[in-house]
């Protein structure tokens, strides 16, 4: 609730319009108390939902990277994997600044060659602001040329 107050302040009228709050939802503290089960996802709340996550990747990333860092800071840190068909660009940014490799894995479950490389090109823009360099010794590279199949069933 502290990010929703942070973004909306004062301005509680605009923060129950944009999530449709019934009238019996008044002020914040009612807020605590709502269930959001039923809530429609418009594209204000999408974004909403992005930005607190990339702030939450931004506090989490930071702070794992700087503890794996502490006893070796020469050391290669492996960070996240994301799937493909759900990888905000707020929180790929976030785990770019502070990993030194991130996972990106084709979903089974619809990913394409399009968007696969909608992804890759993505990292690499990322990478390329991180960096601030027109092309880096860091740029993503895809190493996998098709998703891996799952597993059916295991003996």
């Amino acid at each position: 609730m502290a990010y929703a107050k942070a973004r909306y302040g004062a301005d509680f009228a605009t923060f129950r319009k944009v999530y449709r709050l019934p009238p019996s939802v008044t002020g914040w503290a009612d807020v605590a108390s709502f269930d959001f089960d039923g809530l429609k996802r418009t594209a204000r709340v999408v974004a909403d939902d992005v930005e607190f996550l990339s702030n939450v990747a931004e506090k989490y990333f930071r702070l794992a990277a700087t503890s794996i860092r502490k006893p070796d800071p020469a050391g290669l840190v492996f960070g996240q994997r994301f799937l493909s068909e759900d990888c905000p660009l707020g929180v790929l940014a976030a785990a770019g600044r502070w990993f030194d490799v991130i996972s990106v894995q084709p979903s089974v479950f619809g990913s394409t060659t399009e968007r696969v490389q909608h992804v890759i090109a993505r990292l690499i823009n990322i990478s390329r602001q991180a960096n601030n360099t027109p092309s880096s010794s860091r740029t993503p590279r895809r190493t996998s040329p098709r998703p891996c199949p799952t597993l059916r069933s295991h003996p």
